[in-house]
């Protein structure tokens, strides 16, 4: 197996060095960091799955800075958005938290929480201050409710629950929401 590791140019890309992370955990079989990598500017990125870490030196250090569960981080201008839970491998029911931070900092503030959220988290979309997080729910598994789906739009300091566009009505075949998008008109 190939081992992952992360690729610096110092030139935009003229010679290409191959690095491993310092501080980022490994996969059981040792190749290398195996979660998801976000990228605020070309200093300070994020690497988050059971955990977040950040890098604030282009992503030759790492440090952990929690061990939640972190499902989605997502970064609009200076601000970095998470979606955590406090307990791994909950859902259906878990109490999910979205947190936003200036980029760079370790210091998080919770915007909303959703107790008992009736599904799993999905990623968390963003455009300005509109913000959209999806619930999937399994209607192919016997759930009659529709998937729901949390908006603000005012940088997350309110949030209300919105229709969810493909939810299956009347005698229609079952439809899965797959993802969503936040725009201009929310």
């Amino acid at each position: 197996a190939r081992s992952r590791a992360r690729l610096v140019a110092a030139d935009g890309g003229r010679p290409v060095a191959r690095r491993a992370p310092q501080g980022l955990p490994t996969t059981c079989t040792g190749t290398g960091w195996a979660g998801p990598l976000r990228f605020a500017n070309n200093r300070v990125g994020y690497g988050y799955s059971r955990g977040l870490w950040l890098t604030s030196d282009s992503g030759r250090t790492w440090s952990r800075i929690t061990t939640a569960e972190i499902d989605d981080l997502t970064i609009s201008g200076t601000t970095a958005y998470r979606v955590a839970t406090q307990q791994p491998g909950c859902q259906p029911g878990c109490t999910y938290l979205v947190q936003s931070s200036e980029v760079g900092s370790v210091v998080w503030r919770t915007l909303h929480v959703e107790s008992a959220a009736p599904g799993v988290a999905g990623a968390l979309s963003i455009h300005g201050d509109r913000l959209l997080l999806p619930f999937y729910l399994n209607h192919a598994g016997g759930s009659d409710s529709p998937n729901l789906v949390l908006r603000s739009t005012d940088g997350g300091t309110t949030w209300a629950p919105t229709q969810d566009p493909c939810r299956p009505r009347g005698t229609s075949p079952v439809v899965d929401v797959m993802a969503f998008a936040s725009g201009p008109a929310g």
